[in-house]
């Protein structure tokens, strides 16, 4: 049974659970640290807008909590100034650091590949941070979701936002990986026929 599955079938199989594991642990790891990065982001804003203002403004994380998918690890919810004021540059500092920071990427995965679809990593942290954290979160100049924002219009728009990252996610980890695996492959057996 064993001999009548070619090699070629193998190498694909292996290839599709070498991309679900890696894409798995790489996603985790990107979603884990989102959230860090938009604390550090309200942290940053907050301390550039003291300084502006002529005073150092200290901050701490109020609200911890588990991760939706990795319930072993804490993740950080709610920064707050202890000392300082709160502005603009503090609310909004969290999605806008996240947002710059997928700028960035999205910028520099198109610049090195010329694929437009790195856009799309931009298009779904923006959604992401301006659905979950301005519209229907806090982050935002009411200190509370708009009126706007019910349970189900968030739910869809994070929603869709988390399946447009990972798709674009998985298509840019799948291209790479292929690339990486096959050249290895094609060249392991032309080293056979030898």
């Amino acid at each position: 049974m064993l001999s009548k599955i070619s090699s070629d079938k193998i190498y694909r199989f292996l290839f599709l659970l070498g991309i679900f594991i890696l894409y798995a642990m790489l996603f985790m790891a990107v979603f884990f640290f989102m959230f860090y990065i938009h604390e550090l982001g309200h942290m940053l804003f907050g301390f550039l807008d003291g300084l502006l203002k002529g005073q150092i403004n200290s901050f701490t994380i109020t609200h911890w909590e588990r991760h939706p998918l990795l319930q072993l690890f804490w993740i950080p919810q709610q920064t707050m100034i202890i000392q300082g004021q709160g502005s603009a540059n503090f609310a909004m500092g969290g999605p806008f650091m996240m947002m710059l920071i997928a700028g960035y990427l999205s910028w520099v995965g198109y610049f090195r590949s010329k694929d437009k679809r790195w856009l799309l990593i931009f298009i779904s942290i923006a959604l992401f941070e301006i659905s979950g954290n301005i519209i229907c979160g806090t982050d935002n100049f009411y200190s509370s979701p708009l009126s706007i924002c019910n349970h189900g219009v968030d739910m869809s728009l994070q929603f869709l936002s988390i399946a447009l990252f990972s798709g674009v996610f998985s298509f840019f980890i799948t291209k790479k990986f292929e690339e990486v695996f096959m050249k290895r492959v094609t060249t392991s057996q032309s080293f056979q026929h030898q």
